[in-house]
């Protein structure tokens, strides 16, 4: 996997556009999801094409509430194997490839998050995307916006996910709990929203703004130097082709230990 990866949720119509920009700027890596309502995955898939690079690609089967009406990639199906089975097809339609490098739960059910326990949808969908991966049709699995309940008990299941993906917010030590879960299982964490989700954090003072003072760095690159340092694969989905190589030069410059504690601890409540 890239150590940074180039986010395409919400870009719509300029999807292709902006994929290949971000290739052709340096991004390794694409995340992306069937789901219409929030993904032009085919879009994603076109911006590759035109680029003519081989990335890594990770995209994402996404339960019926993330989808409007009509617009879900497995049609009338309602058995979860065949609706995962379709998304991957889909997916891998949409990218033009033979394999997807990635494909990860987009989030639990509504029913577990409310309960804090996988149900029977949950345990039928995950050994779909599961079988997925046996099957060759892609590489890593992966549970995307889950909590320390529910991701103990994905891990405890006979294929447990390699890779989470959640927003990472400051205020809960961005996503420490949740981060230290996956340190001890070797699982590969990936944190968006990183800027948005933290403009308090970036915005006036404090210590990314005094490291991005001592390096003559930007804040946004301090902070994702830091999602670096501390083992995160940091994902961006600037649609500023500067900001996009901005982002990805973050690999020329280290922070002090001090530093990764400071931001590591500001904005927590």
């Amino acid at each position: 996997m890239p150590a940074v990866l180039y986010g395409t949720a919400w870009k719509k119509a300029k999807t292709a556009g902006l994929v290949f920009a971000a290739v052709k700027v340096g991004f390794a890596g694409i995340d992306t999801a069937t789901a219409k309502k929030h993904y032009n995955e085919a879009g994603v898939g076109d911006g590759l094409a035109a680029a003519a690079e081989t990335v890594w690609t990770q995209s994402k089967f996404t339960y019926p509430r993330g989808h409007d009406p009509g617009e879900a990639p497995w049609g009338d199906a309602t058995d979860p194997a065949e609706r995962v089975a379709r998304s991957v097809r889909a997916a891998l339609a949409n990218l033009k490839v033979s394999k997807l490098d990635a494909f990860l739960l987009h989030g639990p059910s509504t029913e577990a998050r409310r309960s804090g326990k996988m149900t029977e949808e949950d345990f039928a969908t995950w050994a779909a995307i599961a079988r997925a991966k046996r099957d060759g049709l892609v590489g890593a699995i992966g549970v995307s916006n889950v909590d320390a309940t529910l991701l103990r008990q994905f891990l405890a299941l006979p294929d447990p996910p390699q890779i989470v993906q959640n927003r990472c917010f400051a205020s809960s030590g961005w996503d420490y709990e949740i981060r230290g879960i996956c340190r001890e299982h070797r699982v590969v964490y990936e944190g968006f929203s990183l800027l948005t989700a933290n403009r308090d954090i970036t915005a006036g003072g404090g210590p990314v703004a005094a490291a991005a003072a001592r390096l003559g760095k930007t804040r946004q690159q301090v902070v994702f130097r830091f999602a670096l340092e501390v083992g995160m694969v940091p994902l961006t989905g600037t649609t500023d082709e500067r900001h996009m190589a901005e982002d990805l030069g973050v690999f020329d410059f280290e922070l002090t230990g001090d530093e990764v504690a400071a931001i590591e601890g500001a904005g927590v409540l």
